[in-house]
């Protein structure tokens, strides 16, 4: 539909792999398990459990033979278009009610695509309530950002933990500085709400690309963050866009955003892996969480995905290549101000881990 009419026909369903779709979440799991064994250097054991299975089961597991239950993953607190929460997380506070150990929630964030045009959430009475049901069930809160600290009226502000991801060993080599320009890709398909935003920004991305590329030598990566995307880079090719592309674990991603010289995403996970590596980055944010990651960097690079047009993007994308290397540097010295913030939660950690009292 797209080649003969200009249509957006597609659905994110008919692309998608169910076994592990996202990315970012992906991210999230292996970085928090690596902050947690570098914060506890003895034996420790960690088992995972996803969001679907809190039930009677962990509930008994967790009673058995825990010492702490930690609740991690920068989405675990989404709300609809209405602002009312998912009703398993309702089914989640029962089962937390019951538990005898500590818990620990874990840069937790807030995901509201409702507030895509302002970057602020909206939240029923209903839920407002039951989140401060969740957070007096908590030995220690930690959240991603300030929205989600007001959210849960409460909690230490730490970087999502995707930002602090070591890279797989070894990394790729480093470009030499006449290899032209290398921009990243990522646009969002993976539910109802961008798909809608992605029919909107596709034919603008081609015209930013075509018209960035006849002023620089340049070279596109597309970065895969959820597996319905793998389309996109063949529709760009069929606009006689040449395009690389990254899909693979989220270490052997940083490698490659190691390479860019800037960076134009959606999903807010390509955003934090971006600025992992110092990547000076446009977003076109849909979700409340994207300004709030900005607002937490001291970032300016980031426009509304319903508004922002060709000669929006083309204008910021020259300016943070013009000013690459110190916005770069400014990046990586406020990843090493959150990162001294994300050790002294992790120390409280270790001691409600250890038994001490008052961490």
């Amino acid at each position: 539909l797209w080649r003969l009419g200009g249509r957006w026909g597609f659905h994110y369903s008919t692309y998608q792999d169910r076994l592990d779709s996202n990315r970012g979440d992906s991210a999230i799991r292996r970085a928090t398990v690596q902050l947690l064994r570098q914060a506890c250097p003895g034996p420790l054991e960690i088992t995972e459990f996803g969001w679907e299975q809190i039930d009677d089961v962990f509930a008994g597991r967790a009673n058995a033979g825990a010492d702490l239950v930690v609740i991690a993953g920068g989405g675990y607190i989404s709300c609809n278009g209405a602002g009312e929460l998912p009703d398993r997380f309702l089914r989640h506070l029962d089962v937390y009610r019951r538990l005898s150990c500590p818990i620990v929630g874990f840069g937790l964030g807030l995901n509201c695509l409702s507030s895509y045009q302002t970057g602020q959430p909206r939240m029923s009475a209903r839920s407002v309530a039951s989140l401060g049901q969740f957070s007096r069930l908590l030995a220690l809160l930690s959240v991603r950002d300030e929205v989600t600290r007001q959210a849960l009226a409460g909690g230490e502000v730490i970087p999502d933990p995707a930002l602090l991801l070591e890279p797989k060993a070894g990394g790729l080599p480093r470009r030499s500085p006449g290899d032209g320009v290398w921009l990243g890709l990522n646009l969002a398909f993976h539910g109802p709400a961008s798909t809608l935003l992605l029919a909107r920004l596709f034919p603008i991305v081609v015209d930013v690309l075509r018209t960035f590329g006849r002023t620089h030598r340049l070279g596109v990566i597309y970065f895969v963050h959820s597996d319905a995307e793998r389309l996109i880079p063949r529709l760009l090719r069929a606009e006689g866009i040449v395009v690389t592309v990254v899909d693979g674990p989220p270490e052997e991603m940083l490698s490659w955003y190691g390479m860019l010289d800037i960076h134009l995403c959606e999903m807010l996970h390509s955003c934090i892996l971006a600025a992992n590596r110092g990547v000076p980055t446009l977003n076109l944010a849909y979700d409340s969480k994207n300004w709030a990651f900005y607002q937490l960097m001291g970032m300016e690079g980031i426009l509304s995905a319903a508004t922002a047009d060709a000669a929006a993007i083309l204008g910021h994308l020259s300016g943070m290549l013009e000013r690459r290397d110190v916005l770069s540097q400014a990046m990586l010295r406020r990843k090493e101000d959150l990162r001294r913030d994300m050790d002294v939660v992790l120390a409280r950690v270790a001691r409600l881990l250890s038994g001490e009292a008052g961490a």
